[in-house]
């Protein structure tokens, strides 16, 4: 996998094994990147479920401000770390569950402008983090969330969370990029 536009275009990134981690497809990730457009110009980004990294270093490469991340498999992390030292740039990578990262912003009083969540498919940790990062009232700036998922029918979970979305299938998977949140 290699970073597709901006400063670090054409980096390679390490992968952590496929029994650990479901990378963003390619075409997935540009779509998402596409439709962000400009307002990941200068923006504070959560990439929530590490994994490589990519999502990440893909927002800094394009002009986000700043990216943390967040990753429990202590051996992914260290992928993560990597992937960063390659593009000599330094991140903030967190050690642990979701939850317990969204509790620490939360305590921290920590914000960001855009979440990027890419949980393990057919896992309610997508969800889960969303309802968190909107009732904790961890967004700022334009508040935006992208998320990658394959469990059909959360449509009725976003809509009693009121919140304004647009979704892209691709093959068995979809990304939600909620691009209101009220």
């Amino acid at each position: 996998m290699r970073i597709i536009s901006g400063k670090y275009k054409g980096k390679l990134m390490l992968e952590p094994p496929s029994e650990i981690t479901r990378p963003m497809m390619h075409r997935v990730r540009d779509s998402m990147y596409n439709t962000l457009g400009y307002s990941i110009k200068n923006a504070k980004v959560c990439d929530l479920f590490g994994g490589s990294g990519s999502l990440g270093i893909e927002a800094v490469s394009r002009g986000a401000q700043s990216a943390v991340f967040v990753e429990r498999d202590k051996g992914v992390v260290e992928i993560i770390k990597k992937n960063l030292a390659n593009c000599k740039l330094e991140a903030k990578v967190f050690n642990m569950d979701y939850m317990q990262a969204l509790e620490w912003f939360k305590a921290e009083g920590e914000q960001f402008d855009l979440f990027l969540l890419d949980p393990p498919f057919k896992s309610d940790y997508g969800i889960n983090a969303i309802k968190f990062i909107v009732k904790n009232n961890l967004l700022k700036g334009e508040k935006q969330i992208v998320f990658e998922t394959n469990i059909a029918g959360l449509e009725s979970e976003f809509d009693k969370l009121n919140l304004e979305y647009k979704t892209k299938s691709y093959g068995s998977g979809k990304l939600v990029h909620f691009i209101k949140v009220k």
